[in-house]
């Protein structure tokens, strides 16, 4: 599996939450336990005003499953008319197979399937990777929640409740990552845009006792004729720009004759880099790797309403509850790319079904939750 920086964070996080809901039980047994003694050796001075009844005078766990997972859930009453509820909820690592086709895009942005198969056979003869004409993306979900809500009960039928509370988890809720078979085919890819800046940028190729060695003119040429190659993924939705000055790191003289010194400003902040409606091409990183990520709020409101009674008539202390609500992330989620590209916001026109991934992700602003919830008071 390919190397992830946010799982330390991710695993840090799961076990603060699970000794958190470990301490959570605990507290609500040892009150529930001495709310019993005192109960028992206390007498009742207003047995019929039941408001005001000590809390935690049972303690519900149980097991939760529905949109957000499995789940562990400990209930128990503060008043008769309000629940504290506390759990934890994690989503099986279920893995979805996306499709990506690399492409070749000529200066103009068009794009050129002829010269991605002699790229393809050039940079096989050279490097001996074959180079396909897709890559493979898994996208697994990583979509785990710490919860703490609070169940309100203004109707007279105690068993419907009204919820309010939050989701706590980490921000990257689902990763996408190419599969290892495709590897080698990336690594072409890289060595090949790689070469391709160095002649662009009229860099030296390497140096030779200090002295550097340029590429050859005539494969240089052949190299600016074949243009970009990357997954092609859409086109950008506004002018992409440029966040930090570029300089010249060579003398050149370009297209239109005008010379340039080493250290010449090349371009500007501010200064387009990437226009509206030309193609965006996703480049593997220098690990050889197409990596994305989805990411939202990491404190998520909830609200919701549900309903619970008992299992069976004959024994009350198993019960059953249904719940749906919605939990708010924050808007639209960012899918992105490790090389930064927000797909939800920045690009358009995705294809295939990596475009219905992204569209269905993109049209939820909240977060749908269905649950039922089995448990047992103690």
């Amino acid at each position: 599996m390919p190397p992830n920086s946010n799982n330390n964070e991710q695993h840090y996080l799961m076990k603060r939450l699970f000794f958190s809901f470990a301490i959570l039980c605990t507290t609500l047994f040892g009150l529930c336990a001495q709310d019993a003694v005192t109960t028992a050796h206390t007498p009742v001075l207003n047995p019929q005003n039941t408001y005001f009844n000590p809390a935690f005078k049972h303690v519900d766990v149980g097991l939760t499953l529905g949109t957000t997972g499995i789940g562990l859930e400990a209930a128990a009453p503060l008043t008769d008319f309000m629940d504290v509820r506390a759990g934890f909820t994690w989503m099986p690592r279920m893995e979805v197979t996306m499709n990506f086709a690399i492409q070749v895009y000529d200066k103009d942005g068009n794009p050129s399937p002829t010269r991605f198969n002699r790229m393809a056979e050039m940079m096989q003869q050279v490097t001996g990777y074959k180079v396909d004409s897709q890559v493979d993306m898994l996208g697994k979900p990583s979509f785990d929640n710490f919860k703490f809500l609070l169940d309100f009960k203004p109707f007279r039928d105690k068993r419907w409740h009204i919820t309010a509370g939050f989701y706590l988890g980490g921000r990257n809720i689902a990763r996408a990552y190419n599969t290892t078979e495709d590897m080698p085919s990336l690594f072409a890819v890289g060595m090949f845009n790689h070469i391709r800046d160095i002649y662009m940028n009229d860099e030296p190729w390497y140096y030779y006792q200090n002295e550097p060695v340029y590429i050859d003119p005539q494969i240089g040429q052949l190299l600016d004729q074949m243009g970009d190659m990357g997954i092609q993924v859409g086109k950008y939705t506004h002018d992409v720009l440029y966040t930090e000055n570029e300089y010249y790191t060579t003398f050149t003289v370009d297209d239109d004759g005008n010379i340039h010194d080493v250290g010449d400003l090349k371009h500007a902040v501010g200064d387009v880099k990437y226009p509206a409606g030309s193609p965006y091409l996703m480049k593997p990183d220098e690990e050889s790797m197409a990596k994305a990520r989805i990411r939202v709020n990491a404190f998520r409101p909830y609200l919701g309403f549900g309903y619970g009674g008992r299992l069976t008539k004959r024994d009350d202390r198993f019960r059953i509850h249904f719940e749906c609500g919605a939990m708010f992330w924050g808007g639209t989620p960012a899918i992105i790319t490790h090389d930064g590209t927000n797909l939800s916001k920045d690009v358009t026109d995705i294809e295939d079904k990596v475009g219905d991934y992204v569209n269905f992700f993109s049209s939820f602003k909240v977060f749908p939750v269905l649950s039922v919830r089995l448990t047992r008071r103690f």
